[in-house]
């Protein structure tokens, strides 16, 4: 037997892309980039065409979760957010309990734009702080300073009304030390957010912290450095009531993000929007990158059907192993010996019912995941 997830033809989770910011961080492999409003708004009105579209065709059933990533979502107006949420509110509709996030830059928060998200029914606000400490910000180019981000953040606090807050942190610069990964969190805990990701600093070839490494102008943080300061930042928030439930996050009691979880698991999302990728009915699907063909209603997905066993349980190990679901010991009959031995390791730890990654196994998931393939697939 094996742990394979297949996803289902009706997607009840949806992700909706944002590709506009006002600066372009030097660490982004994300489609992004600044455009006039005029620019924004034909963008709108092709991402409502591509909702109607869709769900015209697949009516499907009532949402559980709404993402809105970027980019950044909180450029738009909320008129404009408005118009989206409605769409979706028409057709397919929400469920009762639906979760509805929205990312958010420090800057755009505001007592009016944080009171017209909680009317809209925005249940989740992810703030991109990145860092506490006046050094990183400057590093990373953030566009303020940290009295201005701390103001920002006393006034979220102050007027959040029902919605969960969480924070992103971004962990592992080069010459970080547990010294200031320590205030970080410190400053973090203080304000007591409902959920919070920490992620290692990825220097991507195409971004502009790629561009310096490759002219070896950036030093990337070496391995075991880096395996400190996130082994620092597991245990650290495991003490203050925080669950570490998947490889960058970790969540108060009731505060995991439903959408990221429900996609880990291995459930059909569809995404909206330039770059968005959606993977239902046995397929990954990737809209055009290119804004100016979005711009002129060209949105022609790339359609990569899972055609297989082994790639469904490619997909699936990906996802359960990511996680703290696990895979269940009612799977892996003939694979123990693996198993074993990963829990030997370190990097699995065996459960009444299930085999579940540690933190020093997310640090190497992939290669996990290639022993977990390489063994599974022979049961096939």
């Amino acid at each position: 037997m094996s742990p394979i997830i297949a996803s289902d033809t009706y997607t009840e989770h949806v992700y909706i892309h944002i590709p506009f910011c006002e600066a372009k961080c030097p660490y982004c492999s994300f489609v992004s980039m600044k455009v006039s409003n005029s620019v924004k708004e034909i963008y709108i009105r092709q991402l409502l065409s591509e909702i109607r579209v869709f769900f015209d065709v697949q009516s499907g059933k009532p949402l559980k979760s709404v993402y809105f990533g970027g980019g950044t979502p909180s450029t738009l107006t909320i008129k404009q957010l408005e118009r989206i949420i409605s769409s979706l509110k028409t057709k397919p509709g929400f469920s009762q309990t639906a979760e509805v996030t929205v990312e958010c830059h420090p800057a755009h928060i505001t007592e009016g734009f944080l009171k017209q998200l909680n009317l809209l029914g925005v249940t989740r606000l992810s703030v991109g702080v990145q860092s506490f400490l006046e050094h990183e910000i400057l590093f990373l180019k953030r566009p303020y300073t940290i009295a201005f981000l701390l103001k920002k953040l006393d006034l979220l606090f102050s007027v959040k009304g029902s919605m969960q807050i969480g924070f992103d942190l971004i962990i592992g610069l080069p010459d970080q030390t547990i010294e200031a990964i320590e205030k970080n969190l410190k400053k973090l805990c203080s304000y007591n957010p409902d959920h919070c990701s920490c992620y290692l600093l990825s220097i991507e070839e195409k971004t502009k912290f790629g561009l310096l490494k490759n002219k070896k102008k950036l030093l990337e943080l070496e391995e075991e450095q880096a395996r400190t300061l996130y082994l620092y930042a597991h245990q650290f928030l495991e003490e203050k009531g925080y669950e570490h439930y998947e490889i960058s996050n970790w969540a108060k009691a009731g505060a995991y993000c439903q959408h990221n979880k429900a996609i880990w698991k291995g459930e059909a999302y569809k995404g909206f929007g330039l770059g968005a990728h959606s993977y239902y009915s046995k397929a990954h699907r990737f809209q055009t990158v290119h804004l100016s063909e979005y711009l002129e209603g060209k949105r022609n997905e790339d359609v990569y059907p899972c055609k297989t066993k082994e790639e469904l349980l490619s997909v699936s190990l990906l996802g359960i192993t990511r996680t703290l679901a696990g895979i269940p010991r009612s799977l892996c009959a003939g694979n123990e010996a693996l198993l074993q031995s990963l829990c030997a390791q370190g990097y699995l730890v065996e459960q009444k019912d299930r085999y579940v990654s540690t933190p020093e196994g997310w640090l190497v998931n992939d290669a996990v995941v290639g022993m977990l393939y390489e063994k599974f697939s022979e049961s096939l």
